[in-house]
Order: C-alpha cells, then sequence, then structure tokens
C-alpha cells in the first residue's frame, strides 16, 4: 500500500522542499543518488576519502539536487571538483561535537530529515552507531524545527511481525519441498541444522520472528538495536520516524564474501525468500521513505496511534520473505549454498546430458526415416523412437521434484500417450509390417522434428545459450506438428484395434486371460479396452489442455525473447 500511495501521488516525488542530512552518504544501501535524482538538498556526511566524494559531487551534478558538504578548509578560488573532493569529509568517530555543532547551526529554520546510513565492521559498528546517536539525541533536543528520523532495519534480526507473516511461514514450513528436511537432518549431524521459522505467539500477544543471523555477531545486533531505542524514543518526543526493514541485497561488499555469495545465490530455493539487486533495493526502500515523509496515515506519523511501539518497524516492512520462510533466516545460509551449487552444477550437468541424449536419438531417427532405406518407416526408425520415448519418462520425475519448471500431471499425460502408441506400433511388429498404413509416417515426422527442436534447445538453454530463432521454432513448431501428430496417433492406433482385438482374443483362447497386456504392453492392452470413440473421447479432453499451455507458454516466452531481442539491438 505504501508504494501504491507514491505511485497514485507524483507530486510527492518533488523533493525539493526537503533538506536530508545523511550520514554515511557513500552507503551502497543509502538513498543518496535517488534523493539528488528528486531534488532534494542533501548534507552529506561521510569519511575524508576522495574517491567517495568525487563519486557523490559528480553524481550531485548531473541532478537537480543541492549538495553540501563538509570541508576542512576552504577551497582555492575556481578550485577542481577533485580539489574540493580532497578537503572534504569526516570522521564521526573523532569529531563528534563538531559535526554536531555543524549541524545544529546549519539551516536553522528548516526541518532536516537525519539519515542513519554509516556502517562499519565489528566492534567499529557500535562506536560510530553511538556517535550518530549522540548527535541525533541533541538535533532532536535542541533544533527549532524537530527533525524526522530515517533508518534501514536489517531483516537480520528479531521484529514485531504480523499474523499474517506467521501462517504464512508455518504453512510454508509443511509444503515445503521434501529434501529441505532430508538436508536439514544431514547439516544437523554437522551442527548445522535448519531450524523451522516458529514465529512467537504468547497470551494474543504480538508475534515475534527470530531471524537473527549469529554469524554477524553480537557488534552488529547491538548497533542496530541502538537505532530501534533512538526510533521509538524519538517517535514518542513527536518525530516522524522512518524506519523501514530492508530486504537481503546482494551489495558489492555481501557479495564479495564467497559463501554469503553462494547462499544468496540460492535463497530463492526457500520460498518466498528472494535476494535484491542493490538498485531494486535502493528505489523501493527511497520510495517508502517519501510515503513516510509525505502520508500522515504512515506508522512513522507519531499522530497514528500504534498497538505497541514497535509495530513501527512492521508496518511497512519489505523483508524479503525472511518473516514468511518456512525456516528461520538464521538457518538457511549453508542449504541455501548446497541447493545452488548442487542445481548450478549436477542438475544442469545431468540436464545438458539427458537433453543432448535425446537429440541425439531424434536426430538419428529422424535421418534414418528421410533417408528412407528400410522395408518400412518403422523398422529403422522404430526401435530408436521406443527408446527416447521410455526415456522420457524421466521427464515426469524432473517434474515431480521440480528440477523443471513443468506440471507433472500434464507431463505424465503426455508421455503416458506416447507410450501407449509405442506399445501399439510395436505389438507382434504391427507398424513394421505395414498394417497401421502411413499413419507411421506422420507419427515419425511429426514427433522427430518436435524433438529435435525441442532437446536442442533445451541443451543450449542449459548451457545459458539463447538463439532467438530457435526459440521461435522452440515455440511454434507445436502449432501444426501437434495435430499432425495426434492425427498420426488416432489413425494407426484406429488401424491397429482389429489385429489388438484378434490378439487379444488369441490371449483368451489359450486361457492366458490378459496376457495381451504382458505380451504388448498394458498401456496398449488399455488402448484396445477403451476401442477407438474411448481414446478420442480422453484426447478430446486433454488435447485442447495440453495445447493451451502450450500457447500460454509461446505468448510468454515469444514475447520476453522478442524484448530481450530488441534490447540487444
Amino acid at each position: 500500500a505504501a508504494l501504491c500511495n507514491v505511485v497514485d501521488n507524483p507530486g510527492w516525488l518533488d523533493l525539493s522542499g526537503f533538506t536530508f542530512v545523511l550520514f554515511g552518504a557513500g552507503s551502497a544501501m543509502g538513498p543518496f543518488p535517488i534523493l539528488m535524482a528528486l531534488g532534494a538538498h542533501v548534507i552529506a556526511l561521510d569519511l575524508d576519502r576522495p574517491a567517495i566524494w568525487k563519486r557523490l559531487i559528480a553524481e550531485a551534478r548531473g541532478s537537480p539536487g543541492t549538495l553540501t558538504i563538509p570541508l576542512r578548509q576552504a577551497p582555492p578560488k575556481g578550485a577542481s571538483d577533485d580539489e574540493i573532493a580532497a578537503l572534504a569529509g569526516c570522521n564521526l568517530l573523532t569529531e563528534t561535537p563538531e559535526v554536531r555543532n555543524w549541524l545544529l547551526a546549519l539551516e536553522p529554520q528548516a526541518r532536516l530529515v537525519l539519515g542513519s546510513y554509516c556502517y562499519a565492521d565489528g566492534p567499529l559498528f557500535v562506536r560510530v552507531s553511538c556517535a550518530m546517536d549522540a548527535i541525533i539525541s541533541d538535533l532532536v533536543e535542541q533544533r527549532k524545527v524537530k527533525p524526522a528520523l530515517a533508518y534501514l532495519c536489517t531483516p537480520t534480526d528479531a521484529h514485531v511481525c504480523t499474523s499474517t507473516a506467521r501462517d504464512v511461514a508455518n504453512d510454508n514450513f509443511r509444503k515445503g519441498p521434501k529434501w529441505q528436511p532430508l538436508l536439514g537432518k544431514v547439516l544437523g549431524t554437522l551442527k548445522m541444522a535448519m531450524a523451522p521459522n516458529r514465529v512467537k505467539t504468547e497470551d494474543d500477544a504480538l508475534p515475534i520472528v527470530d531471524a537473527i543471523v549469529k554469524e554477524q555477531g553480537p557488534n552488529y545486533c547491538l548497533a542496530k538495536r541502538l537505532q530501534h531505542w533512538r526510533a521509538v524514543l524519538s517517535r514518542s518526543q513527536g518525530c516522524v520516524v522512518s524506519s523501514n526493514i530492508a530486504p537481503a541485497t546482494a551489495t558489492a561488499s555481501v557479495v564479495s564474501n564467497k559463501s554469503f555469495a553462494l547462499a544468496y545465490k540460492g535463497m530463492h530455493y526457500f520460498r518466498p525468500m528472494e535476494v535484491f539487486q542493490q538498485e531494486t533495493s535502493n528505489a523501493v526502500m527511497a520510495a517508502l521513505l517519501v510515503n513516510d515523509l509525505r502520508n500522515s496515515e504512515s506508522a512513522s506519523n507519531p499522530g497514528r496511534k500504534l498497538a505497541n511501539p514497535m509495530q513501527l518497524f512492521a508496518a511497512t516492512a519489505f523483508h524479503g520473505g525472511a518473516w514468511r520462510a518456512g525456516y528461520k533466516f538464521g538457518t538457511i545460509g549453508p542449504p541455501s549454498a548446497i541447493a545452488y551449487l548442487f542445481n548450478e552444477v549436477i542438475v544442469k550437468a545431468y540436464l545438458a546430458l539427458y537433453s543432448w541424449m535425446q537429440f541425439s536419438g531424434w536426430f538419428w531417427a529422424a535421418a534414418i526415416f528421410l533417408a528412407g532405406a528400410d522395408s518400412s518407416p518403422w523398422s529403422g526408425s522404430g526401435p530408436i523412437i521406443t527408446r527416447m520415448t521410455y526415456l522420457q519418462l524421466c521427464e515426469v520425475v524432473h517434474a515431480a521434484i521440480g528440477i523443471v519448471p513443468s506440471s507433472p500431471l500434464m507431463t505424465l499425460l503426455q508421455i503416458t500417450s506416447r507410450v501407449g502408441v509405442v506399445e501399439v506400433l510395436n505389438c507382434r511388429d504391427f507398424a513394421t509390417k505395414g498394417e497401421t498404413g502411413p499413419w507411421v509416417s506422420l507419427i515419425i515426422g511429426a514427433w522427430s522434428l518436435t524433438e529435435v527442436v525441442r532437446y536442442l534447445y533445451y541443451a543450449l538453454n542449459t548451457a545459458g545459450i539463447q538463439f532467438y530463432p530457435l526459440t521461435w521454432l522452440r515455440y511454434s513448431t507445436f502449432l501444426p506438428l501437434y495435430p499432425l501428430g495426434v492425427s498420426g496417433e488416432l489413425g494407426a492406433v484406429y488401424k491397429a484395434l482389429p489385429l489388438l482385438t484378434v490378439a487379444q482374443a488369441e490371449a483368451a483362447a489359450r486361457g492366458l486371460g490378459c496376457s495381451m497386456g504382458s505380451e504388448c504392453g498394458w498401456i496398449a492392452r488399455s488402448v484396445q479396452a477403451l476401442g477407438i470413440t474411448g481414446l478420442v473421447l480422453i484426447y478430446a479432453i486433454c488435447f485442447p489442455a495440453l495445447f493451451g499451455t502450450m500457447l500460454a507458454q509461446r505468448k510468454k516466452v515469444l514475447g520476453r525473447a522478442k524484448g530481450a531481442k530488441a534490447k540487444g539491438a
């Protein structure tokens, strides 16, 4: 709703009347570039490192915003941006009083928005947080116009959440993939157990989610807790306080750690977890900040009554799924990395090998068919098509265990129908003897061309190679080939049904009961029992569903591929 408010009120995005003080203006997760782009006046505070200030000054030059920076001495007349950057910066740890005094005197009639975005490793984070807090405390008490406060909360903390998040977390734990609890048991033996995300609620109290990552250490937790305390206290003193939870974000500093990078790449396997790119997180968090400053109904406004002050952090939390995942955020790091490596290395290698095997088999079957050297089409291509068709039963397993994004039911229906046709064609060498008429040629042509294109597309796509003409063929050849293939299947079965009936009668006469199924295959026996009327009815029900699914996929994939092609051009 908060994002919708900003979209519905585009005038809110004009920040030319706002003055922001950004502690840690150069932070990767800070809103500096967006605030400048929206015309705000930004008072930037960061370390005296010229590289930081060169970037900030360059961004300010290319924006409608206004930038104020601390300088250690007046720059020479006509100084370049590089010369100004060399004089800019401050140290919150060693110059806390000086920074506080400068901000107290700066624009005394303006309402400042004090944004705390500094970060440091280990104990330094606590120290710099204390320095920011001391400055902010005095500014809140002593400035004529009470400032607003802005924080970015981490998702890796303990927060008051919502009852909906609690219920969804429990549901995701129950319905999660079967491999997750199995992997959890294995990791438990290595003291890396996965803990269920049991959101705590006692006596109808507010639910609390524990997403703390213990590897971040106590300093990180304490520094963030200081910000929470200041946010709650300042709101009670009449300040607008924007303190929204940001999602896990793949910033350069985070993904430089290889273990974190691997974990981030695999977190989407724990639905609904999602790791965001820095640009997306920055844009969303900036929009939430604008909503908090502009919207009088926002939880940031001290005039809005909250059942509990800690609900301030839950009102517009953009937690990236950490509250709703089936397992605690702090315990899915190693499993996420394992899931990513397994899927990206083992599963992709297997799927690529499988696709190349199928492509080779169908290509060879098509080549033999086109050569026309055999007495009947099925005698040459049939054995290969039979092997490839039975091998396709693996695809039902692929869909069922989730290594491919296909419907297990649809895949089962499609492959089962093909297996049935193959059993009919092979029963007592009907197709080899030419007793099924020209329909078998239609089957071989439609099937082999479809599968050559399909499996070549899968093999290259698994390797990350996308070729638009091949993509178009993959999602277009089915338009004529599926109806032709179905026609061939029904025609061949219609021709074979009298022969199947004779085979069944002979088996019954020998007292073997349903042994025709043992001889020709149980799906072939079912086909004989259904008859052409029952078979046509089944096809009439299933074919539109399969064809409709392919049409929907065609529209989606080709639309996306055209967009990518146009963008690349």
